[in-house]
């Protein structure tokens, strides 16, 4: 579930402040390595040196109109099976953190390894819901989701019982791509970035 940011991405969250950390002592060290000089000189003192923090995702409540929070999808929300029409449920979200710039809805369904039915980033700030059947007309940038299309992908399961997790994230800074992004480079460029988090699960 994805009531905070993915654990890949938090992953390397860690990791980086770890090596700004590390960069940091290793430049203290080298600081107050001696030279060899005739004559002495007083080394100036330095600045400490402090690297950023990350900031801890607040928590955000996500809710919907279609569905209630681990209760079952319609069919109209599936990309398959009888009266399948593949939209997007509607989403609302409050408790979106002071200094939030954009959002990103993501939906995956962890019971299929975390298969991608949605990324979308860069929803204006003012944003604090979607209607159902609104993906396409979305402002913002529109990613790849794992079968490699663009757009929304409502659920198509093997078997009945797959729990889909979709999620808001609200981010303190507007992503920049070169071209649709996938997951992948949502979650690198939204990495330090990612302020307020929430997610409503549904079932089919």
């Amino acid at each position: 579930m994805y009531p905070s940011p993915p654990q890949s991405a938090l992953r390397r969250m860690r990791i980086a402040t770890l090596a700004i950390g590390t960069v940091v002592g290793l430049a203290g060290c080298a600081a107050a390595t001696p030279t060899t000089s005739p004559t002495p000189l007083e080394a100036p003192s330095a600045a400490p040196m402090t690297p950023s923090p990350v900031p801890v995702p607040l928590a955000m409540t996500v809710t919907s109109d279609d569905f209630v929070d681990g209760g079952p999808l319609a069919a109209a929300f599936a990309s398959c099976g009888e009266g399948n029409e593949n939209l997007n449920p509607s989403l609302n979200w409050t408790g979106v953190p002071d200094g939030t710039q954009s959002f990103v809805i993501v939906v995956v369904d962890p019971d299929a390894g975390g298969y991608v039915h949605w990324v979308h980033a860069n929803l204006p700030a003012d944003t604090t819901s979607i209607e159902a059947g609104s993906s396409r007309e979305l402002p913002g940038d529109s990613g790849l989701n794992t079968s490699g299309g663009g757009g929304y992908m409502g659920p198509c399961p093997p078997s009945p019982g797959h729990h889909y997790e979709y999620s808001v994230w609200a981010l303190d800074t507007v992503l920049t791509f070169d071209q649709r992004p996938s997951m992948g480079h949502v979650l690198k460029e939204s990495a330090g970035h990612i302020i307020g988090t929430g997610t409503i699960v549904g079932i089919y």
